[in-house]
Order: structure tokens, then sequence, then C-alpha cells
């Protein structure tokens, strides 16, 4: 074991590698049998099963379908939370691939069937190294980070407590880095994301007479060119924003004016002030629009998910555990933070934390997430695994 502490980025790699098919194998079942949002059960119980196989006996379920199982170190010291997402997106699947969704309508096109797979394998990593660990590491397996989210009712039920969580780590899959490297940066990693619902109420009559009703469409339609505005002006700004429409669902018939349409859509942001402008903005927006057209208006305003934030100590930290694990020139450092939108959020909210990018472009495989024909080169999985594994090792040492 000694000549293993000595070249402890040799040893991770190595056992990395050797369950790499194991990995595979993790994934393309979980990507064949896609859950959404606190559906996650199969997953579940796939997950349980491998913590079970490695030897981890401390595992519990959180938020219905979470779980969380910790391995406890030989020695004493501080505990390391490392956390992966498991649901799937309301997509069809149009890879081709042999191993895809066999759930109709669902699929994992945001590479948590890739995140899981990886963090299980940290936990067979570490787990032989268990009588050389100070401390304790709780593998967190997350529901529903697509949507309605699953960190705040994990952390609420108590996910970071028993043992207490001193930092948190985390990745994500994005085709904008290429495979085998990794990005991050200190401070803001992904922005606010919050939802907006927007609904024109009129009247509904024969679209031959269309002054006997109040046709919805048309200030719908206008609001979509006014939304683009606001976000060109805002864009001016040093921080970027969206102002999107997602969904649009109005009218009933192709001769019936629609007397009710409805938009759904989302707001990023990178800063408070500009995101209580932006609602302004969108307030006024749409009362002037329905008035113009004799429309009645109503506009709702979740708040989303707050911005992800990476602790500078720790983010210097991590950085350096990459440089090591994967060789400084597949370290890069980020500039500007995402217009995504993460649940990890609420960990950072409660310990340091960072959350870092792992690539997964390679050729002939770019595709953009949360689109159906979204895949990506599985060798990544011993590089997200080996990632984990050497993240905590150095942060218990």
């Amino acid at each position: 074991m000694d000549k293993i502490m000595k070249n402890i980025n040799k040893y991770i790699l190595l056992q990395a590698q050797k369950i790499y098919p194991r990995l595979v194998k993790i994934r393309r079942q979980i990507h064949q049998y896609p859950e959404t949002g606190f559906n996650e059960f199969k997953t579940s119980a796939l997950v349980k099963k491998c913590l079970k196989d490695i030897g981890l006996n401390n595992i519990k379920t959180f938020a219905k379908t979470g779980v969380v199982g910790v391995l406890k170190g030989k020695h004493k010291g501080k505990t390391i939370a490392l956390r992966a997402d498991m649901d799937a997106l309301t997509l069809k699947e149009e890879t081709g691939l042999p191993y895809k969704s066999k759930n109709e309508g669902i699929m994992h096109a945001c590479g948590h069937d890739a995140h899981t797979a990886c963090l299980i394998g940290a936990a067979y990593i570490l787990a032989s190294l268990k009588n050389e660990l100070k401390g304790s590491i709780k593998f967190i397996f997350q529901p529903a980070e697509e949507s309605p989210g699953g960190a705040l009712p994990m952390i609420k039920e108590g996910a970071l407590k028993n043992p207490k969580v001193d930092a948190a780590f985390a990745l994500h899959l994005f085709p904008t880095v290429n495979t085998a490297k990794a990005a991050l940066k200190e401070g803001v990693m992904t922005a606010f994301a919050d939802e907006i619902k927007i609904i024109f109420t009129g009247k509904s009559g024969h679209i031959a007479y269309p002054k006997q009703g109040i046709d919805t469409i048309l200030p719908a339609s206008e609001l979509m060119l006014s939304l683009k505005d606001i976000e060109f002006r805002f864009n001016n700004n040093p921080d970027p924003v969206i102002v999107g429409i997602g969904k649009i669902t109005g009218g009933t018939k192709n001769n019936i004016i629609a007397g009710r349409t409805e938009l759904f859509g989302t707001v990023r942001t990178l800063n408070e002030c500009t995101r209580r402008e932006i609602f302004d903005e969108i307030r006024k927006a749409v009362k002037e629009i329905s008035k113009k057209h004799g429309a009645r208006s109503e506009i709702k305003i979740v708040s989303g998910y707050p911005m992800t934030i990476n602790d500078k100590e720790m983010t210097k930290q991590v950085f350096n555990s990459l440089k090591n694990i994967l060789g400084e020139k597949n370290v890069l450092r980020l500039e500007n933070p995402s217009l995504g939108g993460e649940d990890f959020s609420y960990f950072t909210m409660k310990v340091p934390s960072v959350f870092i990018k792992l690539g997964c472009a390679s050729k002939g495989i770019i595709k953009q997430l949360h689109n159906n024909k979204f895949c990506f080169d599985e060798r990544l999985l011993k590089t997200g695994a080996a990632i984990h594994a050497k993240v905590a090792w150095e942060y218990l040492k």
C-alpha cells in the first residue's frame, strides 16, 4: 500500500481503467430505462445494488428516489459529498443506438446516466482505499435535477448530516469541451434559472368574423418579439441574459378564434439586480400588449434554481487535483459562467463546493445537451470516476 500511496494518481487511473467495462454496462442499462424526476425507481435500485456490492452498508433513501451511501475511512477526518443526478428528460430519442431508450418519450439527453455511472465508479475506487482514508465520503445520487429539483428536498431531509458534510463536489458533461478534459472557474458557474408562464384570455368565435371575438394568438406573437427585444437590450450589459419561450399552446381549431393562449418560458440571469429589472420589463410588456389587443392577461413568475457558485479556496484545490490526474493541458480555466440552470446550487449555498464541466465532445460525436440525438464518447466514464476519486482523496488528505 505504501507503493500505491506514492503514486496515487497512477493507482486511481488504473482502477478506473479496470472497472471501465462495468461502468459502460451500468451506464447503458440506465440509458435504456430512463426515468423522469422522482420516478427514478429502477435507477435508484440499481445504484443501491452497486453500492452494496462495493461493500457500503449505510445506504439510505432521501426525497423518494434519492440515494446516499457513506464510505467511512479507517482514520477520523472531514466528510466530502460527491453528487450525481439521475433523472432523464421527456424527449423522444433518435440516436439509433443499440441501447437506446425503451421508455417511449423519455431520454437521457443531458448525461445524467453518465454522471451516475461515474460516481458509482468513484465508489469502487475509493472503497479500495478505505484503510488509507482520513474521514468519510458521501455518495449522493440525486433525483429530479431537470425538474422540479431534488437537491433541496434531499438537503431538507438531512442528506448533508450524519455525518455532517464539510464540502461538496459535482461534475456535468459539456459538449463544448473535448473528452478527457475538464473546465472550471471560481465564483459563479451557472445562472439563476427562473420560470415564467404568461396567459392571454380573449373571446373565441368564428374566424370569419374577427370583430366578434378577441384573438389571443396576436398578443402572444407580439409578446414573443417584445421578449426578444428585452433580451437584446439587457445583453448590452456585462452579464448575458436569456429571456426565452419554450412552449406555446393556444386555440382549438383552424377556423376558431383562439380565446386563450399560454406561453411557458425561462429567464436566465447572472445577478439579482438584472433579474428584478427583467421581471419588471416583462410585466410591463404583458400589460401593454394585452391592453392593446383587448385581452386579459396573467403572468406567473416562479423562482427557480439559484446561481451555482464555486468556493474560491476549494476551486484552487480542485484545480490542482485535476491537473495531477488529467495533466495540466487538459484542465481549462473558464472565463464566463454558463446560462444553464443547476440545482447543485443548493449544495453550494450550504457548504464550500465546486461544480465542473467534464468534456464529452470527440470527433464525430458532437451533439448538444437536450438534443434527441445527444450521445458521447463513453471513455469519459473512467475520466469522471477518476476525477471524483481524486478530488475526494485530496480533500480528505
